[in-house]
């Protein structure tokens, strides 16, 4: 008589799927939240429309969110964490301080240009007053250490020589943050859609020449940039 061998799942296996299901359907909701809180606005969303965008059944959605409060909530965090994430990476590479932040900008544009969406929702001012209550604790916390690394670049370019010595890194990191948000505010709001090479001639012109001085150029077989002074 042949046998017959059953196969069975190692230990863990079928839980380890169900996450990764699990966390595919909450990328799925958070991108359709955006998308339609982008279209209509905080009060104008509502959570069985978001479903519908999701194609999930309502009950599905608030099995993953109790409120439309708390989806928007994981939606700020979750966006502000992976964008604190690449400018970090960005900020901590080789380089000079220019090389650097202006890779930092870049990082900013491809994360923004990837959730357009978003940024109409997060920067605006309107929208988060007429929510009614600031950002997560969490949000804020991973915005302040992007600023802190930001700061910590421009300290470096003080050390070396690359920058005026009376520029407080803090204020030049502020400087940094508020206007490359600025410029991608107006460009997704622009008539001609969103162009990041805009935002970059932006800041080149009101930010990292008048700091810096000279210009940025790739640098041959490699791809980086440098300053021509």
């Amino acid at each position: 008589m042949s046998r017959i061998t059953v196969r069975t799942a190692k230990p863990g296996f079928g839980a380890a799927r169900r996450e990764r299901e699990r966390a595919q359907r909450e990328a799925e909701i958070l991108a359709a939240a955006e998308r339609v809180i982008s279209r209509h606005g905080f009060h104008g969303a509502g959570m069985t429309e978001i479903a519908r965008e999701a194609e999930f059944a309502i009950g599905t959605l608030y099995g993953f969110f109790d409120s439309k409060e708390a989806l928007y909530e994981r939606l700020i965090v979750e966006r502000t964490a992976s964008l604190a994430s690449a400018m970090s990476r960005a900020l901590e590479a080789s380089g000079s301080a220019r090389e650097r932040l202006e890779r930092a900008l870049d990082a900013k544009l491809s994360h923004m240009s990837e959730h357009l969406d978003f940024i109409l929702i997060y920067a605006s001012t309107s929208m988060m007053a007429t929510c009614g209550w600031a950002s997560p604790a969490a949000a804020l916390t991973m915005r302040e250490q992007t600023l802190a690394a930001v700061a910590q670049a421009v300290r470096a370019a003080k050390s070396a020589g690359e920058l005026a010595a009376g520029a407080r890194p803090e204020d030049v990191a502020l400087a940094f943050q508020t206007l490359s948000t600025a410029f991608l505010l107006a460009e997704a709001r622009g008539p001609k859609g969103f162009g990041p090479e805009r935002v970059r001639q932006a800041m080149r012109a009101v930010f990292f020449e008048p700091l810096f001085g000279g210009t940025v150029r790739p640098t041959a077989g490699t791809g980086s940039r440098r300053s021509a002074r």
